[in-house]
């Protein structure tokens, strides 16, 4: 997983998250939230390396199966290049939703901006460009804003 020696040239970033992925599922096998360390893990590695870290977890999630025919595959039978296949697809796959999601929110900007005229350094025009540069809210946010932290 350091990333040091031979590996940044005989290697791929995408094989060597593939290779660790697998390799952490075997030696920690537990169901009791295995798989979402193993997952953070993938976007780690990214940000260690200086790349831009995709949070994965969401395409691999909706692959399961997939996921774990690739993993046993490597791990029993020493078939990386499924394994490494399924990273691949799951950097292809994340990216692609990215930038349509991209598309979609400046589409977004743009109707917002086509009905009406915001004044420079509104709150309203404030608003819109932390909404499109922020775009992800959890469930949790709604709650936040109506009742105040518990303290203990």
């Amino acid at each position: 997983m350091r990333c040091d020696g031979r590996q940044p040239i005989s290697q791929s970033p995408v094989a060597r998250m593939a290779i660790a992925h697998a390799q952490f599922e075997v030696v920690h096998p537990f169901r009791n939230g295995n798989g979402r360390v193993g997952r953070l893990l993938l976007p780690l590695m990214m940000a260690a390396e200086g790349h831009v870290p995709l949070y994965l977890s969401p395409y691999i999630e909706a692959r399961k199966p997939a996921c774990y025919a690739a993993l046993k595959g490597a791990q029993q039978r020493h078939d990386w290049h499924v394994a490494i296949a399924f990273v691949a697809g799951a950097v292809i796959g994340t990216v692609s939703e990215l930038m349509a999601t991209r598309g979609a929110l400046q589409q977004l900007r743009s109707n917002w901006q086509s009905r009406r005229r915001f004044r420079a350094g509104s709150s309203a025009a404030s608003a819109i460009y932390l909404l499109l540069h922020y775009p992800v809210m959890g469930p949790h946010i709604g709650s936040a804003l109506h009742s105040p932290p518990q303290l203990y």
